[in-house]
């Protein structure tokens, strides 16, 4: 009796025991104990427990697991972003094998070192395909001229500060080392260069002097007439000695209009045309240097543009100036639209005329003044046409003013460190520091003449009758005058233009306006620089 009874009490607690260990389970608020007690037998266990469910719980169990390690991870992965490159642009090219014959180049054009060196570079790295898709014979050609035409190419593909693949997105150009600019187009995700010539394969390869980014073919400067392999027309297959004679021969462009006598000059490598204008009532006209057609750019008349003398191009901003002489005006023009985008009015003075107009690397237009003392300028800001403002008084500089025609013709140098401009009356060259405003007088070997002037490097051409070639000293304080030349089709040529090796020669023949009699067509002579004579 006395066992019954401590079976019966040991049974009964038993039961509160387990009573409350499932109160217990059920106030938890996780499942987890549930999951954990054993199975309870069951005559279908494949139903339960298939063989894909526990992959796909382990699939649902990864995003509740990563949470816990993802600063962890994401510090591992920004590190990895963030590394410091430890790579030259030059290191890296010289490491990948599809780089060797851009290498090979560059060491041909001594140009390692630059790309080795400290700095801010954008490299647009053409592989050893994209060479091969250039015209047989190409290479080999520019590998034969490493300090001319392969240093232009290969400086074409380079842009002194780093620029990644979102910042070459929002831009229309870029302005390379070698001068001209490379055009951008942005299709949804594509970037190509140079209406579509040139696509990015590989974007942002980050090296410790700038970034790289991969070209699927070479970028070719807009002077440097290289056909690209298939585009290559019927007429542009003769053979090397057709080549050869029509690049040394002499062309004329024919100008419509009877009264036109013409005074500017300036070249579009984009569009490979160039700009020329009429003295008589203001007409800008467009020639095509390739099929020798010249039409009319901009009609005469609008605010005030009844003659025009000095042009200038500004490629990165696609737009034409022009000095309007004595209206005292000055203008700027869409190049792609023609649309006339400002016209100013010069300051009032008692005598003034506004002969030549320069455009430096950022788009900024200086004008001269013939009459009066002074440099006039409109800014670039930041891609919008600024206000007309007066930029140097030179009354008390070294430039002599008279009642004649005293500053003419202007250019910038290359690196936007100076304005040279051309003294008709003095037969005289001046060098302005854009910065300091300082105006030193160029000494020459001898007295240059000029009206116009065209600068290529520290070649300085100025033509006044016949062409002055001048070789500028590396500050362009003193020059040496290497030839003087002239051609059969000149009449009275005033200003001039440079590109591919050749100029571009008005023929104003202001000779005969006063009679009013002139050799008809107007015409602008195309002609090669010719070799100085030893």
């Amino acid at each position: 009796m006395y066992f019954k009874k401590l079976l019966l009490t040991m049974s009964l607690l038993f039961v509160l025991v387990f009573t409350a260990a499932c109160g217990s389970a059920a106030a938890t608020p996780t499942p987890e104990p549930a999951v954990e007690e054993p199975p309870l037998p069951t005559a279908e266990p494949a139903t339960i427990a298939p063989t894909e469910e526990p992959e796909m719980e382990e699939e649902m169990d990864e995003p509740t697991a990563e949470p816990m390690d993802e600063d962890e991870m994401g510090e591992e992965e920004m590190d990895e972003e963030m590394a410091e490159p430890t790579m030259s642009i030059a290191e890296i090219a010289a490491a990948d094998e599809q780089f060797s014959t851009l290498v090979t180049a560059l060491d041909a054009a001594d140009l390692t070192t630059l790309l080795a060196s400290e700095g801010a570079y954008t490299v647009f790295a053409p592989t050893n395909e994209a060479f091969d898709q250039l015209p047989q014979g190409t290479l080999d050609e520019l590998l034969a001229d490493p300090d001319g035409a392969l240093t232009d190419v290969l400086l074409y593909h380079v842009i002194d500060e780093v620029a990644m693949a979102e910042d070459v997105v929002a831009l229309n150009s870029v302005t390379t080392l070698q001068g001209e600019p490379i055009m951008i187009e942005v299709d949804t995700d594509n970037i190509s260069l140079n209406e579509g010539r040139v696509g990015i394969d590989t974007a942002d390869i980050m090296a410790t002097n700038g970034v790289i980014h991969i070209v699927d073919n070479v970028l070719l400067p807009p002077s440097m007439m290289v056909a690209e392999e298939g585009d290559i027309t019927a007429e542009e297959e003769m053979d090397e000695e057709m080549s050869a004679e029509m690049a040394a021969s002499t062309v004329e462009y024919e100008i419509p209009g009877d009264a036109v006598y013409p005074e500017g000059i300036a070249y579009d490598s984009q569009s490979n045309s160039f700009f020329t204008d009429s003295t008589g009532d203001g007409t800008i006209f467009r020639g095509d240097i390739e099929t020798g057609e010249v039409t009319v750019f901009a009609e005469p008349g609008m605010d005030g543009r009844t003659t025009t003398i000095g042009l200038a191009v500004d490629e990165l901003n696609r737009r034409l100036w022009v000095a309007g002489g004595d209206t005292q005006r000055m203008y700027v023009f869409d190049i792609d639209s023609g649309e006339q985008l400002a016209a100013f009015q010069a300051p009032a003075a008692d005598s003034s005329f506004i002969n030549d107009v320069a455009v430096d690397a950022e788009g900024n237009a200086y004008f001269t003044d013939s009459f009066r003392p002074a440099l006039f300028i409109v800014r670039n800001n930041d891609g919008d046409v600024g206000e007309l403002e007066t930029f140097l008084d030179l009354s008390d500089t070294v430039v002599p003013y008279n009642s004649s025609f005293n500053v003419n013709g202007i250019v910038v140098t290359s690196d936007d460190q100076y304005l040279i401009l051309n003294h008709s009356g003095a037969n005289a060259l001046f060098r302005v520091d854009i910065i300091s405003g300082e105006v030193i007088q160029i000494e020459p070997d001898e007295p240059v003449g000029g009206d116009g002037m065209a600068l290529d490097g520290n070649t300085l051409y100025s033509v006044q009758g016949e062409i002055y070639q001048v070789e500028l000293s590396e500050d362009y304080s003193s020059g040496e005058v290497v030839q003087t030349f002239s051609d059969a089709s000149f009449i009275r040529p005033t200003t001039i233009a440079f590109y591919a090796d050749r100029l571009l020669v008005v023929n104003s023949q202001f000779n005969n306006r006063s009679s009013g009699t002139p050799e008809l067509p107007f015409t602008i002579t195309d002609m090669p620089i010719p070799e100085p004579a030893e």
